[in-house]
């Protein structure tokens, strides 16, 4: 125990007491093996559960209102009153193996700190105060969520009111016109893109700018450039990308937004909750982003330009009225709507509602029942609660066939979806695959480079990365399920 040592110490400012100058002063305190130091500060805090180490074994009393000398396992001990700090009644503890005093001139103003932050700690039920702009986003999605229609519109996340935007419009012209250079190169890429912008026009999406309001600008106007993007493993989907974050003039949309809380449920927890049950059951929210309004007062910061074939001259100008993809606050904003549509039903469905909020990573669902009946209700439950915030569901898959086809039931569009076939079972899932039948995740691995191999070709770091990766296993078994997850 000599290695232990405990201090607390008080006294007041420039003052220095000593052991000495209490020895002489107290009789009884006279011969203890104290000894004095100072400018030491506190180094542990023995607690109750060591109170044996403390307990008085021997005590020296003088008279009343004088110092006690306590012997204890950790040393002697020097408790009371001090008759030198008069008016104040500091009181003097100290503990070592051998006690010391010493003087600490700043501890009130410790105390009183450490106190204060713990009350601050206990007005906040325990969490830690907000940022600032993370308290500002969830003001601003507080106030201007609204349901409209049967569906929620949100405001854009500005970082200031009242902010003002360079006209860019010479900027998004210029990205247009370098797009139609690769569509002319690329002319099954300009069907592509008609076709999904003509489809967001009938779905209500986008919106032809009227001619009236095109020469009205205000000070938030912003052109959005826009370029498709692809999948490797759907190479023949292209989607469209609104680019929030190209700059005009030292300014990008992007830098005039807060990005919002972080709202999603970590990517372990929902794949370890995917593996907890039996029956799983996925699905994923068919375009989460483009099912939430953006106000009309934010519309002027989404135009895009757009020319349908190569003959036209002067591009049309759309806005779009959606969340988009490429905008720093899209995000957040359809977390927050997601969890809102899902706090509704609360009361009446709260295990949908737990789902939809903890079961979901972005736009994919993944969950697990105990029971089959337990499964098909969960997802029907979803499914509904969903579609009363306008989110469609699609995509389903279960490892239970029962499942898919009372899943496959609830509307022709599902069904569409669902692929029953015995002998094509495995689907895409956080971007691995998932063997619905035999319940596994996989990797599928792209063929060998045989020039590679054969040292035709010099290989790059990444390319040897690459092949000695393929030497692996192409199976994730993630555990069995209601066993503890493995990765």
């Amino acid at each position: 125990m000599a290695s232990v040592r405990t201090v607390l110490s008080l006294g007041l400012p420039g003052q220095r007491v000593m052991m000495e100058s209490l020895s002489s002063k107290y009789r009884h305190l006279r011969g203890l093996p104290i000894s004095s130091y100072s400018d030491t500060a506190p180094k542990l805090l023995i607690g109750i559960d060591n109170y044996r180490l403390t307990r008085p074994l021997k005590a020296i009393e003088g008279e009343p209102f004088e110092p006690v000398a306590t012997k204890t396992r950790l040393g002697w001990v020097v408790s009371g009153h001090c008759a030198q700090f008069q008016g104040d009644g500091w009181k003097v503890t100290l503990a070592t193996h051998n006690a010391r005093l010493c003087v600490c001139s700043n501890l009130e103003a410790r105390l009183d700190a450490v106190l204060k932050g713990s009350f601050d700690l206990d007005k906040s039920n325990g969490t830690p105060p907000l940022p600032k702009a993370t308290k500002r986003a969830l003001d601003l999605l507080r106030e201007q969520t609204k349901f409209v229609e049967g569906r929620f519109e949100v405001g854009l996340l500005w970082k200031r009111e009242n902010m003002s935007l360079p006209n860019n419009r010479s900027m998004a012209l210029r990205r247009l016109d370098c797009l139609e250079k690769r569509l002319i190169r690329e002319p099954e890429l300009r069907v592509a893109m008609n076709a999904v912008i003509s489809e967001h026009i009938k779905k209500g999406y986008v919106q032809e700018l009227p001619k009236t309001e095109k020469s009205m600008m205000s000070a938030r106007t912003w052109y959005l450039p826009v370029f498709p993007v692809s999948s490797a493993n759907k190479p023949d989907k292209i989607r469209v990308v609104w680019d929030a974050a190209a700059e005009f003039r030292g300014a990008s949309l992007n830098s005039m937004f807060l990005t919002g809380p972080d709202l999603l449920t970590p990517l372990i927890v929902v794949l370890r909750r995917f593996r907890e049950y039996k029956i799983a059951v996925a699905a994923d929210i068919s375009e989460m982003y483009h099912q939430v309004r953006v106000s009309p007062n934010d519309h002027d910061s989404q135009i895009f330009l757009w020319r349908w074939n190569k003959d036209e001259t002067e591009p049309k100008e759309y806005v779009m009225k959606r969340m988009t993809f490429g905008a720093a606050c899209s995000p957040s904003c359809a977390q927050f709507v997601k969890n809102l549509n899902a706090e509704r039903f609360q009361e009446r469905l709260p295990i949908a509602a737990r789902c939809i909020k903890e079961d979901h990573y972005v736009d994919d669902m993944l969950t697990s029942q105990e029971e089959i009946c337990d499964a098909i209700k969960l997802a029907k439950d979803v499914l509904y609660v969903h579609e009363q915030g306008g989110f469609p569901l699609h995509n389903w898959i279960s490892n239970c066939e029962e499942v898919r086809r009372a899943i496959g039931t609830t509307s022709s569009e599902q069904q569409k979806n669902l692929n029953l076939e015995p002998t094509v079972t495995t689907q895409k899932v956080l971007g691995m695959w998932w063997d619905a039948e035999l319940d596994v995740f996989r990797f599928k691995i792209p063929p060998r480079n045989e020039d590679l191999l054969l040292g035709t070709t010099i290989p790059t770091k990444r390319q040897i990365l690459s092949n000695i990766a393929r030497d692996l296993e192409d199976e994730c078994w993630m555990g069995r399920r209601g066993s503890p997850i493995h990765l």
